[in-house]
């Protein structure tokens, strides 16, 4: 028995019903506090604000306060991708649906999560609210990225790490997007 056994649903379904309304409440916790972000909320890199001295704006208060500091700081906007991510897996413990190749499965969606920083990272948008777009993460391997292969190369490794994540993570693959989008597009092929 590997390790990944026990991140998967069991035979048991109450106790699968159980983790998955975990998981579920802790992705609907972690998306109101990035949606609810703001910067004059209590964090970890300012000591005391003085214009603060109410409760913070936070949907979850100051749980959800630092929680969005630590992943707006550290991933970005790429940090919404984690509360769709724990959605996802939720639903999955809350219908007893069998994961297939976990650890694979994991390792595409950090990737996936890793790429779009990277890519908001090297991306000209300008930051909000003092937030890096990409992170901490993505502005660090985005320089990295950018001195090693300069822009075009950095935007050629990212679409490949893209659809590399798209491939471990779903079922994607591109026979099946030809498939479904040929009957769609036919018109294009009669012109």
């Amino acid at each position: 028995m590997n390790w990944t056994s026990y991140l998967v649903p069991s035979e048991h379904r109450r106790f699968n019903e159980f983790i998955g309304l975990l998981v579920l409440t802790l992705g609907i916790l972690l998306a109101l506090s990035l949606v609810s972000f703001s910067p004059e909320d209590p964090s970890f890199n300012i000591s005391k604000n003085p214009d603060f001295a109410g409760p913070p704006a936070n949907f979850v208060g100051f749980v959800g306060a630092y929680g969005a500091d630590i992943f707006f700081q550290t991933w970005g906007y790429s940090a919404f991708l984690l509360p769709v991510f724990l959605g996802i897996y939720a639903f999955y413990w809350l219908a007893s649906w069998p994961v297939h190749s976990f650890g694979i499965r994991l390792t595409g969606m950090i990737l996936l999560t890793i790429t779009i920083a990277t890519t908001l990272g090297i991306s000209p948008l300008s930051s909000r609210s003092g937030i890096l777009p990409g992170g901490l993460f993505g502005k660090v391997l985005g320089d990295t990225l950018q001195a090693s292969f300069n822009t075009a190369g950095s935007v050629i490794v990212l679409a490949c790490a893209f659809f590399v994540s798209l491939f471990l993570s779903t079922t994607f693959s591109f026979a099946g997007a030809i498939a479904f989008l040929k009957p769609r597009f036919a018109f294009v092929s009669t012109l």
